[in-house]
């Protein structure tokens, strides 16, 4: 009995690494002029919402997405959207005059290379990225 309950409970640890799958890591990058070094879940929100335009030196956000994988990830733990939604909540944003469609990358390094060479630029890319002239935000 004792070496079925230890089968069992191997099989389910096993079963928990291979079937559920491991999620990437969101890190929050911005143009090194940026004088934010941290901001918080709500700051996140507003400024890939629209809500937030301006830093707080009064500068402009200039604000990219992803098209990666990582995208579904941070929709999910900072917007509180689906991808759906948020594309929905953008269209119609541009539809009423209200705002912009967010610029969108297909690659990491893409992203990366705007955030790095656009003043006031802050995006997302996953933890494996490799990270070349911009800064880490840390979200509080």
């Amino acid at each position: 009995m004792k070496k079925i309950l230890i089968f069992i409970l191997l099989f389910c640890a096993l079963g928990v690494v291979f079937v559920v799958p491991a999620f990437a890591k969101v890190v929050i990058i911005a143009n090194n002029s940026v004088a934010q070094e941290s901001l918080n879940k709500e700051d996140i929100q507003n400024i890939f919402l629209g809500t937030m335009a301006k830093w707080p030196d009064n500068s402009s956000i200039n604000f990219a997405t992803s098209e990666t994988d990582i995208h579904e990830e941070f929709l999910k733990t900072y917007i509180n959207r689906t991808s759906s939604q948020f594309r929905n909540y953008w269209r119609k944003m541009v539809f009423t005059g209200k705002g912009q469609k967010p610029k969108t990358f297909k690659t990491d390094e893409e992203l990366i290379q705007f955030v790095s060479e656009t003043s006031g630029a802050v995006g997302y890319v996953s933890t494996d990225a490799a990270l070349k002239n911009v800064k880490t935000i840390t979200v509080n």
